[in-house]
């Protein structure tokens, strides 16, 4: 992970969370959870378990795959969940967040078009830091 994925060779600290985010985005399928379930995993099964043709998983997965690699570079990520639905009573999306060089980043791979920093709309917002 650490040379294949995030790089460790000679790129900054902005490129190498690019490399994170931009795998996660692009690489790691999206497949959304069957209703009433929600599957944990961590960041072997998310690249190697969940389906053994390819990396995969919701935005838990993505966000679980980017909070991981974000620790192993010496971050100290949270998990943001949202409500972006009305009148239900729980929490439908995750993402990461990150201070990075002294700005809070958001870094949400789901959305296929989004860059690091976009963040969807939300009705409310709970954030949980994870170290």
């Amino acid at each position: 992970i650490n040379r294949e994925i995030i790089g460790l060779d000679k790129r900054s600290l902005n490129e190498k969370v690019e490399a994170i985010f931009i795998y996660a985005r692009d690489k790691i399928v999206y497949e959304p959870e069957l209703d009433g379930f929600e599957t944990v995993a961590d960041l072997w099964s998310c690249l190697y378990a969940l389906n053994p043709e390819h990396a995969t998983g919701d935005c838990v997965q993505k966000s679980i795959f980017i909070a991981t690699c974000l620790g192993l570079l010496g971050l100290k990520p949270q998990f943001v969940a949202i409500q972006q639905l009305k009148n239900v009573d729980y929490f439908n999306h995750v993402f990461v967040n990150c201070p990075i060089d002294g700005t809070l980043t958001v870094l949400d791979a789901t959305p296929e078009n989004f860059r690091v920093g976009d963040e969807l709309n939300f009705i409310s917002k709970l954030v949980y830091p994870i170290f």
